[in-house]
């Protein structure tokens, strides 16, 4: 699939939602719209959703597609990971701060699984299904994040966590199955998700971090890359009205929903039953519709903005950015002094992260993982693989 340049500026506002929600201050009133910030990951994974499955098409009838899109997908996602993973355990080690616990969590991250299903209460799980307990819970109020620690930077590892499980179980659907097999699985997950949210809903909204309660935000990413295998089948008009209808639309009731959660009134959205059921569904759906448009769209004035260089390179580097930016934010308060207390102080610690983080992840995107990602074309081969890292091949016990 051919790079997209409106894509990595999407992936620049979806990286910013983030900054803004974990390095945001203490706020001042009952709404702050930097509270919001958490939509950025669910922009990824409508992106990735759609990127995925278009790259499974296009390699649908293709020698050895398995084993082609797994070694791409590994080279891409596992050295800035564990370079990242080790790195955070080395800095809370050596500033002799707690390390991340040596048990499930550790062996956890190393094998990218998300823990998110200890959050679950199992009884209530039961009671609910038994028809012995309900499914309103009282909402809780917005919370501001407060890092301290390197080992913090571990928390945002759920959501590669869950577009990694989306690789194992997206590859053998799109590759192997039929045309009505795919689509069903596109789907499903608007159906299946939603209740399964249901069930394990508390305050503390657990299932954000599950995998078969968010397959849905990257489902509709896919239902648009197969829309676009069927765009022949309709006028160019049709389906541009379809994918602007749809972004509008889902727009629209998604602020409502907001709205009827409590945005204005301080609530975390994410605590309340309502927003746990559809609230997910409908951001996937603007995200994948707003994706589709943007590809749909390429390289129209309209768009000019997203194709801008210093927008679309900040986006080709967020994966790193994403990594560290945590342990960075952390590093940058050390260095700072006294934790910022006030407001401004906040603020400013903040931009400085950001900052700090675009430079660490230009620096590893020029020096690390581009030199890796350019072996994605060659053949899955540990001897190739030894060669280009001018490795001797003598060097290794086996190929």
């Amino acid at each position: 699939m051919q790079r997209i340049p409106e894509l990595d500026g999407l992936r620049l506002i979806a990286i910013l939602g983030v900054f803004c929600v974990h390095f945001r201050p203490a706020p001042k009133h009952l709404f702050d719209a930097t509270q919001l910030g958490w939509v950025g990951v669910d922009l990824f994974f409508a992106i990735s959703g759609f990127l995925i499955t278009g790259i499974l098409l296009d390699l649908r009838g293709k020698e050895h597609p398995f084993k082609h899109f797994y070694w791409r997908r590994a080279l891409r996602i596992f050295p800035a990971y564990y370079v990242s993973l080790a790195l955070i355990i080395l800095l809370a080690v050596i500033h002799g701060q707690s390390p991340p616990p040596p048990g499930k969590t550790a062996s956890a991250a190393t094998f990218l699984v998300s823990l998110g299903e200890q959050r679950v209460s199992w009884p209530l799980l039961t009671a609910r299904l038994a028809g012995h307990q309900g499914f309103r819970v009282a909402a809780l109020p917005v919370a501001t994040p407060h890092f301290r620690s390197f080992a913090d930077g571990i928390v945002v590892f759920w959501s590669l966590s869950v577009e990694e499980l989306f690789y194992l179980l997206w590859a053998p659907i799109i590759l192997l199955g039929s045309r009505r097999s795919r689509l069903v699985f596109c789907i499903a997950p608007f159906f299946v998700c939603p209740v399964i949210r249901a069930f394990v809903h508390t305050p503390s909204y657990p299932e954000m971090f599950l995998f078969f309660c968010r397959l849905d935000s990257l489902a509709a990413g896919a239902c648009v890359a197969l829309a676009f295998g069927e765009r022949q089948r309709v006028s160019k008009r049709v389906f541009d009205f379809g994918l602007l209808s749809t972004m509008i639309s889902s727009g629209l009731l998604c602020l409502a929903l907001f709205l009827k959660c409590g945005l204005l009134s301080g609530t975390e959205l994410r605590s309340t039953t309502t927003f746990a059921i559809f609230g997910y569904p409908l951001l996937a759906i603007f995200f994948a519709a707003t994706t589709g448009l943007c590809v749909h769209c390429s390289g129209r004035i309209w768009l000019a903005a997203l194709r801008w260089k210093p927008i679309t390179y900040i986006g080709k580097i967020s994966y790193s950015m994403y990594l560290i930016h945590i342990p960075v934010y952390v590093a940058v308060g050390l260095l700072w002094g006294a934790h910022t207390l006030t407001y401004t102080s906040q603020i400013l610690h903040g931009v400085a992260a950001v900052f700090c983080t675009i430079a660490l992840s230009a620096i590893s995107w020029k020096y690390f993982e581009s030199p890796i990602l350019a072996l994605r074309d060659r053949p899955f081969s540990l001897r190739a693989v030894r060669s280009d890292l001018s490795i001797p091949v003598a060097a290794s016990t086996s190929d």
